[in-house]
């Protein structure tokens, strides 16, 4: 098949998604607003006109964009036409282009289409125009059937986990004796630094946890550093700055060996869909906190998945750290439990051979 998606070429895990189709043997094109930040071997990219602010882009994205989109298009002549994320959608709806799949991304409909009638009527309109709908949670999916995606051509598809790439037995010392962390209790989280995901939650919960544990160190492994300087701010007017490590941007193929290297991993933004980085670390045997958010209830059980705290609650999250930290059986309890689960329900190969299903269905 020739797939041609519309989405951003920005995205953190937006080449793992591509890596399994262009492996298939099928001809994989990109159509994205940005231009390319991660190596994306055996796609055909193809870019927006490019300007310097982000409100130029959107308006491109919005009034010219199907004009762009079928342009292209003509060029490549695709059997199937993917969006990933509103914006995108927008302009795949526009180009009236069939077959046409959509997926939301999460924030798009769970964050800015309650907040703003205009992201809501973009959402009517091209949910009406696609074909099938996937997203990868229940609260996603049935955020998109209120909107008007089509309730018998909608499902949910996890983008999931390359078991080959995160597993238990990643080498835990790699990480560890680059940052000379000896034995010292390692948190990591691995979400973006922006508000949304309440970093700053994380470091004000700091002061408890050394009270009771002096060594622990937390670590921030990411694709971006928005609001890095901010967040070093914080952790230096809070004193705790010797326990947090920045790590700035890592390279998709190294977290594997960050995931191993932790003893908990955190994830406590104020709204998600479905997060693959919590995922991969539970596939590296780490048993992970969530902040308390619909997508909990597809398949995390607290106490045995996870310790799930209250949205941006710092005593609250502190608390459940020193819990696990002080607790080796819950610790290999939540583990073994998550092994097993990621196995048969998040398998990234499994749930991309359906979307693959999909693709050749509708051709």
């Amino acid at each position: 098949m020739k797939i041609c998606y519309i989405a951003s070429a920005r995205s953190y895990y937006r080449p793992k998604l591509f890596e399994y189709f262009v492996k298939r043997g099928h001809q994989v094109h990109l159509i994205s607003p940005d231009t390319p930040v991660f190596e994306m071997p055996g796609v055909h990219i193809h870019c927006f006109p490019q300007f310097r602010f982000k409100i130029l882009r959107l308006v491109f994205t919005v009034l010219l964009g199907g004009v762009f989109v079928r342009r292209i298009i003509r060029s490549i002549k695709p059997d199937i036409l993917h969006a990933i994320e509103l914006d995108e959608g927008f302009a795949a709806a526009s180009s009236g282009f069939h077959p046409f799949v959509m997926t939301p991304n999460g924030s798009d409909l769970l964050v800015w289409a309650k907040k703003h009638l205009l992201v809501r009527i973009i959402a009517r309109y091209v949910f009406a125009k696609a074909d099938v709908v996937t997203a990868d949670s229940a609260p996603l999916k049935e955020a998109s059937i209120a909107l008007g995606a089509p309730k018998d051509r909608s499902s949910v598809i996890q983008w999931g986990v390359d078991l080959t790439q995160f597993n238990p037995q990643i080498d835990r010392a790699r990480i560890r004796e680059k940052y000379a962390l000896g034995n010292s209790p390692l948190i990591l989280s691995s979400r973006p630094l922006r508000q949304l995901y309440n970093t700053d939650t994380i470091i004000r919960c700091l002061p408890a946890v050394l009270k009771e544990v002096p060594s622990v160190k937390i670590m921030f492994a990411y694709g971006f550093t928005d609001n890095e300087a901010g967040m070093k701010k914080l952790a230096s007017d809070l004193g705790v700055e010797d326990a947090t490590i920045f790590v700035g941007p890592v390279d998709y193929k190294e977290m594997p060996y960050y995931c191993a290297a932790a003893d908990i991993c955190l994830s406590v933004p104020s709204s998600d869909s479905s997060p693959r980085s919590v995922y991969e670390e539970m596939a590296c045997g780490v048993p992970p906190i969530v902040s308390d958010l619909p997508w909990t209830k597809d398949f995390i059980t607290p106490e045995q998945n996870a310790l799930i705290v209250p949205v941006r609650d710092h005593q609250a999250l502190a608390r459940a750290i020193l819990r696990l930290l002080s607790d080796g059986e819950l610790r290999q309890r939540i583990t073994k439990a998550n092994l097993k689960l990621v196995d048969e329900k998040l398998n990234y190969h499994k749930h991309m051979a359906e979307m693959e299903n999909i693709y050749q269905l509708l051709c």
